[in-house]
C-alpha cells in the first residue's frame, strides 16, 4: 500500500510534536500530536493561514473558558454554555477552523479542576508545540509542480496548433470532416494547469509563479476565439479563394506559433491586415450563399487576428 506525501508528514508531525511536549514535562503531552493533526495542510500558504487562525482560537477560548468557570464554577453545563458562547465567536472571526481545538481545549480546562497561571501556560506551550513542529514540518519541502506545468503547456500550444492546421483544412475541403475533439482537450489542459498552477503558487511565491498562473488565464481567454472560431469554420461549406488565402496564413500560423509566437505573431498579424484589404478589393459577393460564407471568413480572418494578438500578453519563460 502507497503512502501518500500528506500522511507520512501527518504521522512524522505527530510523533514529533508528542516528542517535543514530552521533553518539556507538559502535562497531558499527547495533546499536542492532535494539534499537529489539524496543522497539516495541503500547501504552505494555507499551513500559515491556519497557524493564525489556531492561535486566534487558542487566545479566544482560554480567556472565554477562564472567565466562565470563574464565574460559573466546574459544572459539566458550563462546557455546553462555552461552546454555545465560543462557536458562534469563532464564526464571527473566522477562525472557526479551530472549533475542534477550543472544544478540547474547554474540556482541558473543565478537567483540571482549577484555574491557575501553570495551567494556562501548559496549555499554551502544548497548542504551541504541535503548531510550531507541524508548521515547520509542513515548510521544510513541497513537492513542485513544474515539470507537470511544463508538459501541461506544451500539450495545449500542440492541441491549439492542430486545431488551426484542421480548420485550415475545412476551408479547402468542403468534404473534409472534422470531429472537434480538440476542444474538450484544450479545455479539460487548461483546467488542469490552472489548477497546478495554484497549488504551485500557494508553496512557491515568486514572479515566474504569478506568470504560470497568467499563461492559464490567457490560455483561456484564447481559447474562447478557438471555439467561435470552429462555429464559423462550420457555416462555410464551400470553398472560395479567400478561404483559401486564409486557411494557407492557418497552416504557417500552426506551425509557427507553436514554438516561437513571440517571434512571428508580428509577421502574421500584417500578412492578416493585408488579406482584410484584399479581401475588401474583391468583387463583391453575387449570391446570398457566397455573401454568408464570405461574411464567415471575414470574422474568422478577424478573430483569428485577436488569436495571434494574444500572444502579446503570453509570458513564454
Amino acid at each position: 500500500m502507497k503512502i501518500g506525501f500528506r500522511t507520512a508528514k501527518t504521522v512524522l508531525a505527530v510523533i514529533a510534536a508528542i516528542y517535543l511536549a514530552q521533553l518539556l514535562q507538559l502535562d497531558m503531552y499527547t495533546f499536542a500530536g492532535i494539534v499537529a493533526v489539524l496543522m497539516i495542510q495541503t500547501t504552505r500558504r494555507e499551513s500559515l493561514d491556519t497557524f493564525l487562525k489556531l492561535t486566534a482560537t487558542t487566545v479566544i477560548t482560554l480567556v472565554i473558558g477562564s472567565v466562565l468557570l470563574w464565574l460559573l464554577g466546574y459544572h459539566v453545563y458550563v462546557i455546553g454554555i462555552m461552546l454555545l458562547i465560543l462557536i458562534p465567536v469563532l464564526v464571527r472571526t473566522g477562525t472557526a477552523r479551530g472549533i475542534v481545538l477550543s472544544a478540547v481545549i474547554c474540556v482541558h480546562l473543565y478537567t483540571a479542576g482549577d484555574l491557575s497561571v501553570q495551567l494556562l501556560l501548559n496549555e499554551s506551550l502544548l497548542i504551541l508545540s504541535g503548531m510550531l513542529v507541524a508548521l515547520a514540518i509542513n515548510w521544510s519541502y513541497m513537492p513542485k509542480r513544474l515539470d507537470e506545468l511544463y508538459i501541461v503547456r506544451k500539450s495545449i500550444e500542440e492541441k491549439s496548433s492542430s486545431m488551426l492546421r484542421q480548420m485550415a483544412r475545412c476551408l479547402k475541403d468542403e468534404d473534409y470532416i472534422w470531429d472537434g475533439a480538440e476542444i474538450l482537450q484544450i479545455h479539460s489542459l487548461i483546467q488542469q494547469g490552472r489548477n497546478l498552477a495554484l497549488f504551485h503558487e500557494e508553496n512557491y511565491i515568486t514572479p515566474d509563479d504569478v506568470l504560470t498562473l497568467r499563461y492559464f488565464e490567457i490560455k483561456e481567454k484564447q481559447f474562447n476565439h478557438l471555439k467561435y472560431m470552429v462555429a464559423l469554420v462550420s457555416r462555410v461549406d464551400c470553398v472560395v479563394v479567400q478561404g483559401q488565402m486564409l486557411a494557407a496564413i492557418m497552416e504557417k500560423a500552426s506551425e509557427q506559433l507553436l514554438y516561437n509566437p513571440a517571434a512571428h505573431a508580428p509577421a502574421l498579424k500584417r500578412e492578416l491586415k493585408n488579406l482584410v484589404q484584399t479581401c475588401e478589393e474583391l468583387p463583391l459577393p453575387r449570391t446570398r450563399k457566397e455573401f454568408e460564407v464570405r461574411a464567415a471568413l471575414l470574422q474568422i480572418l478577424h478573430e483569428l487576428l485577436e488569436y495571434i494578438q494574444v500572444y502579446e500578453e503570453v509570458p513564454h519563460r
